[in-house]
């Protein structure tokens, strides 16, 4: 079982990293609606966390937005849960949620069952106090990489409200 889903993850990952290469991002879209119809998805999302460098991950997630949006919160908690042994997943999933969802301490204390670990990265400390808004070169960027994936705005404001503190 194991090695069909390390055989699995690199099927994904390849595709994915390749979509990104060629700038197909539509196609990301539906690798992850792919994703999205197995059991296994959260453990999938996990893994790739962890395979992907961090512009595939954030072009995959946000072209994926549709379907991220869809998950509950107790599946992101599974998928913090899967992702606590990998610190490149942990990582991942945390400046996502930060700079994308606009999550903050209050949400991620509630999302991770060990928030020290996303605390103590340096990068997150500005974000996570408690008055961290998102430095202006920070949201000039994002509306940049929003424009080329072609991420609806309706999308991102869905995701921050998602969440906003819980």
């Amino acid at each position: 079982m194991a090695m069909q889903a390390t055989m699995e993850l690199n099927f994904f990952a390849a595709k994915i990293t390749d979509s990104v290469k060629r700038k197909e991002y539509s196609e990301l879209e539906v690798i992850m609606q792919s994703i999205f119809l197995r059991e296994n998805k959260i453990v999938l999302l996990a893994g790739l966390s962890d395979r992907l460098p961090s512009v595939v991950f954030g072009a995959f997630f946000l072209c994926g937005l549709p379907y991220l949006l869809e998950m509950q919160i107790e599946e992101y908690r599974k998928l913090y849960d899967l992702s606590k042994e990998h610190d490149i997943a942990m990582y991942q999933i945390s400046r996502f949620l930060i700079i994308h969802g606009g999550a903050r301490k209050q949400v991620l204390e509630t999302l991770c069952a060990n928030y020290s670990e996303i605390h103590s990265v340096e990068q997150f400390k500005y974000y996570l106090e408690e008055m961290g808004d998102m430095p202006p070169n920070q949201l000039k960027m994002n509306d940049l990489i929003y424009r080329d994936y072609q991420v609806s705005a309706e999308n991102i404001s869905l995701f921050k409200a998602k969440f906003s503190p819980m």
